[in-house]
């Protein structure tokens, strides 16, 4: 499946958080809150040459609800 498209605006957003390794378990679920009209946010987001942390920090600070995808992998990230 194709990666979906990162919301990017001002408007109150879902905060996505996940493990890469499962990406392709993740996009569906991303895929199908989009389609039901929600603003998603996940870290494709971070806009090159600024800070990750500082970046997420703000996303999650900045979000109506914050969904995280608990896994094995997630779990294991240091992230």
């Amino acid at each position: 499946m194709e990666r979906p498209i990162c919301y990017q605006g001002d408007e109150g957003y879902i905060f996505v958080s996940y493990a890469h390794r499962d990406s392709e378990r993740v996009w569906p679920a991303v895929a199908r809150l989009q389609r039901d009209g929600f603003r998603v946010w996940y870290d494709d987001g971070i806009d090159p040459g600024t800070e990750w942390d500082e970046n997420i920090a703000a996303h999650v600070t900045g979000c109506g609800y914050f969904v995280a995808f608990l896994s094995a992998n997630y779990l294991a990230s240091n992230n």
